[in-house]
Parts: structure tokens; C-alpha cells; sequence
């Protein structure tokens, strides 16, 4: 009986545990965008409507661009986020490969400055300003006048990315 019932109280913890946790890290939301030279990705991280974070993972076969290589294409872009490079809660990477490039622009809400990201163009900058933060929102605006689809669990359709 003793066991029973400890059993019980440590189960009913772990779901009170589980239950906190996956409050304080919120729901996720995936979108896509394909072409046959373009892959973009949209990754939300949110809570009820607000939008937490926001990674955006963009990849461009160099064919695309208009150039042919590795070189080219830093030579091309070098410059192209610096706009991202020095503001609290926004992180940039690029990565080069043989036939394509990557950039990944990642937005975390709760850390950066409201005034500072106004500087930066952003994505949903179109939405009226009481809705930039909503998910909903931006899931009607990325779905209906973008073109996306959401993407189910993150598994998302792969960009062919060599001949």
C-alpha cells in the first residue's frame, strides 16, 4: 500500500515536472518555403500567441545567385547581415558550401531590445504593429499572402542541393 502510493506521488511529480518544463520552453511552429533552388525555414518558438523566438534558415543554391562558387558567394555576401551583427538577442551565421549557401538569422525576443530590432527589417514587418508578436498572426500572414506551408514536427522537405 506504502509503495502504491509513493509510486503514485512520484508519478503525479514527474507529470507536474514535465508539464513546467514545457511551459518555460513553449510550443513550436514550423514553416517552409521550396523551390528548386531556394529552401527557407521558419522556426517559432512561442507561448499561447506571443512569439518568443524566430529562426529564419534561408538556403540558396549558388545557380540561383548568379555565381558559381564558395568565393563568389562571400565575396557577394560578406556584407549582407552585418545589420545583425551587434544587436542583444540576434544571432547570424553563414556557412558556405560547395554548391549553395546557408544563412541562419535567429531572434530571441526575450532578450533583445524592442528599439533596437525596430532598426532591422524584419520578417511580418508588413503586419500592422499589434500583431508583430502574435503567432497566429503571422502564421495567417506567412501561410496566406507568403506562400509557406507549415511543416508538421519539423520535418521538412530537403532542398536537392547537388546535380
Amino acid at each position: 500500500m506504502k509503495k502504491s502510493i509513493i509510486l503514485s506521488l512520484t508519478a503525479l511529480l514527474a507529470v507536474l515536472l514535465l508539464t513546467a518544463c514545457s511551459s518555460l520552453t513553449g510550443k513550436k511552429g514550423y514553416f517552409q518555403l521550396i523551390t528548386e533552388v531556394t529552401d527557407s525555414r521558419i522556426t517559432y518558438r512561442y507561448s499561447q500567441d506571443e512569439i518568443l523566438q524566430q529562426t529564419i534558415e534561408s538556403t540558396n543554391l549558388y545557380s540561383n545567385l548568379g555565381i558559381k562558387s564558395a568565393k563568389e558567394a562571400k565575396e557577394l555576401m560578406q556584407d549582407s547581415f552585418a545589420q545583425y551583427s551587434n544587436i542583444k538577442g540576434v544571432s547570424y551565421k553563414i556557412a558556405y558550401k560547395d554548391t549553395y549557401v546557408v544563412q541562419t538569422v535567429a531572434i530571441d525576443y526575450e532578450k533583445a531590445d524592442a528599439a533596437e530590432l525596430a532598426k532591422i527589417p524584419k520578417l511580418g514587418d508588413q503586419l500592422p504593429k499589434e500583431d508583430q508578436g502574435s503567432y497566429k498572426k503571422m502564421k495567417e500572414f506567412l501561410v496566406d499572402q507568403v506562400g509557406y506551408t507549415e511543416v508538421k514536427d519539423g520535418k521538412f522537405i530537403h532542398l536537392k542541393t547537388s546535380k
